[in-house]
């Protein structure tokens, strides 16, 4: 095999063969091993970018639970105080509760599962 390098490369390429003890060759195999990693690598990249995303979402879901159970929780008290009136409690609020908390129990779960498989 022959290889044409400028005298810059040609020196870059001496000082990294020194790290294999001055076998070229084995500094080419594993370069073009690397070489073939690049996608993999990019992968690994962008994943790494997808789970701090995650984290961040799932915070945030976490914080929205915890929201929607206060809101629920005052919204409670305020109809068995008499401060809002129980039929709109039960006619308007917990009708909304029913579609929602299903939705954000299976968002928690979609990503409980998918962290379980990542990590």
């Amino acid at each position: 095999m022959e290889i044409r390098l400028t005298d810059e490369q040609m020196e870059l390429f001496q000082q990294k063969a020194k790290n294999y003890h001055d076998n070229k060759t084995a500094m080419i195999i594993d370069a073009v091993a690397q070489f073939n990693d690049i996608r993999t690598r990019r992968k690994i990249e962008v994943m790494t970018k997808l789970m701090t995303f995650y984290q961040q979402y799932e915070q945030r879901l976490g914080w929205l639970g915890g929201n929607f159970n206060q809101t629920m929780k005052r919204a409670n008290e305020l109809a068995v105080a008499g401060k809002l009136e129980q039929s709109y409690f039960e006619m308007e609020i917990i009708p909304r509760v029913d579609e929602i908390q299903p939705l954000i129990q299976e968002l928690k779960d979609y990503l409980t599962n998918l962290s379980e498989k990542t990590f």
